[in-house]
């Protein structure tokens, strides 16, 4: 066995791919050692418990579809009706994609770890909803008038990213009508 040092993404690769093709549940310490060709102290060095090493899979996941797999542009997108499709779109997919591949396997979380998971979810979800609110901010067609202290952006966002959970749960196919809503509320 090579007992030489790898890197935290090669261990990482490994693990998710030990996720990805037998569950996470399959993961393990010395499963992931094996693949990488180390020691089990070399992937302690990185990951102290099994549970950190299944969390870091889950974490890399979320940050593939944030980071790589949402559709949507943050940065220079400016319809925000349109973002939205797009956001729930991809929502839609990945998470579809989660519960195939993870969510099932959550079960062999302990409590505490569980706890992390949703922390890191949550962690994501208020990524999104600056981002929605970055584009509602640039949306040149959001008509004068449309936000008050009463009505404000923030507010809007969240009710718009809650009604799309709410749709997700409810397995709807796309989100016209939730941008139906939204162009008839500000534009």
């Amino acid at each position: 066995m090579n007992k030489t040092a790898t890197s935290r993404q090669a261990l990482l690769e490994a693990a998710r791919e030990i996720a990805r093709r037998d569950g996470l549940g399959h993961i393990s310490i010395r499963r992931t050692a094996a693949m990488c060709g180390v020691s089990i102290g070399t992937v302690y060095n990185y990951y102290p418990a099994k549970a950190d090493l299944v969390l870091a899979v889950i974490e890399d996941f979320w940050k593939r579809v944030f980071h790589g797999g949402l559709s949507c542009d943050f940065t220079h997108g400016s319809d925000f009706s349109a973002v939205c499709g797009q956001i729930y779109t991809a929502l839609r997919t990945h998470l579809a994609q989660f519960e195939h591949t993870f969510l099932r396997e959550l079960a062999s979380l302990n409590e505490a770890e569980r706890q992390q998971g949703k922390a890191l979810e949550m962690q994501y979800w208020e990524h999104i909803r600056a981002g929605m609110l970055a584009v509602l901010a640039r949306d040149a067609r959001v008509r004068p008038g449309a936000f008050t202290e009463a009505f404000t952006r923030e507010q809007f966002v969240s009710f718009v990213f809650g009604t799309m959970m709410s749709m997700l749960r409810a397995d709807r196919e796309d989100a016209s009508f939730l941008q139906e809503v939204v162009c008839r509320l500000i534009y």
